[in-house]
This record gives C-alpha cells, structure tokens and sequence, in this order.
C-alpha cells in the first residue's frame, strides 16, 4: 500500500501530508524515514524493545550513522571542525557556514537535535513541522519540550548506531538553509518559538539498556 503526499518545495509540506495519512490510519505508531535514508537491519528489534519496556508518546534517535560516498560516520561527526571544512567547500558561494554553527550551538544549549524514529498518535494535535523555516525537524525538538513540561506527551531519546543510516552525499536542508537566506531563516526559527516553555531536560536512553 502506497500513499501520495503532497509538495511544496520543503521537506516539511510532505511530512505533514504523512502524519495526516497515519492519524487517520489504524496503526499506533508512525517511523519518519527520509527518501535517501534507511533502518538498519536491529533497527526493528531495538524498537520493538522500547516500546515494549517504555511508556512514550515521541522517541527520539540521538547519535546514529551517516553514509557519505565510501565512508560511514557518526552523527558525532556533524560540525567538527572537518565537517565545517567539508560543507565550505560543497558551498563555496557561501560566505554564512558561522551562521549555521551559531544558531546550532544555541539550539544544542535547549536540546540536542535527534531525529524522530517513533511518534504516537497522542502527538499529532501539536506534532507539525513548520512550512516556514529549514530545519523545522530540529525546531519541533525544541518545541515538544513545552508540550513535555505541560505534561502533553512523553519524549524519549535513544542512543544508538544500529538503529538509522543518514545519507549525506546531498546537501540536505543544512546546505539549502545557507544557500537560501540564513538570516531570515534563523529570525524566523527563533521567532516561532517565543514564549515556549523550553526548559528542563529529555531522558536518555541507551541500547546497552534494553
């Protein structure tokens, strides 16, 4: 069975139409996989573990792998200084790659960007990504924090590398988001979550857990 999920020229347009299909599906839970990227071959089995030893409404995947050409690198990875280096010479153009690493160190001070892996139907009344900025998988991160502290939902983060494969071999929102306007779109980023209440913290856990 296949759905069609509509286009806007964002990321976020198709996941949204996706989360319409899964509310008005029979399934408990929904897996956000982007088009390059895959679950590992655990993957199934350390999930059905989770849901089996936890109660949670969103779970978050923290630390999982990415495949760039011939290597396969860890997440860790991600704004080291080789990273930093890497991305300015895929965008040359750009003289703004100080603006992505500021505007990220500030939203790792709130929470640490993990990727959604497993959502509840109990999320959906608040769970959208915004049509309106780049990145808005790491936006609505920070804005579930609110909902967690207004006793909304439970938020998980798992920690593992046998659970998700990125692929990096395209420049993805993060290169889209400086070619674009970074200053615009960090202005808004910010300004959509004015007034959340985004403090406190997230459990962790990890897969020597399970």
């Amino acid at each position: 069975e296949y759905r069609v999920t509509e286009s806007n020229g964002t990321s976020s347009r198709g996941k949204n139409t996706v989360l319409d299909h899964f509310a008005d599906s029979d399934y408990e839970y929904l897996s956000l996989i982007d088009a390059d990227d895959y679950l590992l071959p655990q993957a199934s089995d350390i999930l059905y573990k989770i849901i089996e030893k936890y109660e949670f409404d969103v779970l978050g995947l923290l630390n999982g792998l990415a495949f760039n050409k011939s290597e396969t690198i860890s997440t860790k990875y991600f704004l080291s200084d080789e990273w930093n280096q890497r991305t300015r010479i895929k965008l040359q153009s750009t003289k703004d790659i100080r603006k992505l690493i500021v505007w990220y160190e500030k939203s790792k001070r709130i929470l640490d960007w993990n990727r959604f892996i497993l959502i509840s139907k109990k999320v959906l009344p608040f769970f959208r990504f915004s049509e309106n900025v780049r990145v808005s998988d790491l936006q609505l991160c920070l804005r579930l924090k609110h909902h967690v502290n207004n006793d909304e939902c439970k938020y998980l983060i798992l920690e593992s590398t046998n659970v998700y494969m990125y692929d990096i071999e395209d420049i993805g929102d993060f290169g889209k988001f400086l070619q674009d306007d970074p200053g615009t779109s960090i202005s808004t980023f910010w300004k959509e979550l004015e007034g959340l209440d985004m403090s406190g913290t997230i459990p962790v856990i990890r897969e020597d857990d399970l």
